[in-house]
């Protein structure tokens, strides 16, 4: 990111408050309000690169929002804080569209950390093209080509694809897959079937109309990117 960030927050004023200097020092932009409707209409005129939302707003809650900003743009990094979650409801908001969650007590600190690493978790210092076969992928304008055609993905899906990219040839469990893409330690058959329908849209883009397959599915153990042989694990 060449910017610096522009963090929209909807939260009560003694959330805010612990916010706005950590927030300054990093030199991050920073603007805060006290609900929904207003943190909506500030994005709908807008750009902004993260979205801090509290669940307990006064007119919706922020499942809700993040569930409405996804139907606009997946571009947008959205956190929600939680007075408390069971995992059920940590697998929910995730589902809605959450890119992570805190629940109290939480530490400022570390939720700047969280921030600052989802911000640049697919930005890479080193060798900023990665190419497997025809693959191609650029870490620093996350772009990715099949051949000569641009492949469109979502900020997830490059996020996936970039995880397997690091590891081609080898396969990569299910599991681990959700705990970098999703930041949940403990994995969960909700989480799993949402890894896998990652995979199923992100094997439409990547490998429809062309002759060899380049993410594979291993039965029982994960994901592959690469070419790959017979196999009687495979699917």
């Amino acid at each position: 990111m060449n910017h610096s960030p522009f963090v929209l927050v909807a939260a009560r004023r003694p959330i805010i408050r612990r916010l706005q200097k950590r927030f300054s020092q990093k030199g991050w932009h920073l603007v805060t309000v006290s609900t929904a409707e207003e943190l909506l209409r500030f994005f709908e005129d807008h750009p902004v690169d993260c979205i801090l939302v509290e669940q307990n707003l006064p007119d919706r809650s922020g499942i809700e929002v993040i569930r409405h900003i996804r139907g606009r743009t997946d571009e947008v990094l959205c956190i929600l804080l939680l007075e408390k979650a069971s995992p059920r409801q940590r697998i929910k908001a995730l589902q809605q569209g959450a890119d992570d969650l805190f629940c109290r007590p939480w530490s400022t600190e570390e939720l700047v950390l969280r921030i600052d690493s989802l911000l640049r978790r697919t930005i890479r210092t080193s060798s900023p093209i990665r190419v497997i076969d025809d693959l191609r992928i650029d870490w620093h304008e996350r772009r990715c080509w099949r051949g000569s055609q641009e492949i469109v993905l979502t900020p997830k899906e490059f996020l996936i694809l970039s995880f397997l990219a690091e590891r081609a040839g080898q396969v990569v469990s299910t599991d681990l897959l959700a705990a970098h893409a999703w930041r949940f330690s403990r994995s969960h058959r909700s989480l799993r079937r949402l890894v896998h329908v990652h995979m199923v849209n992100l094997r439409k883009k990547i490998d429809a109309g062309h002759p060899v397959p380049l993410l594979h599915t291993i039965r029982g153990q994960g994901f592959l990117l690469g070419k790959l042989g017979s196999s009687p694990g495979k699917q």
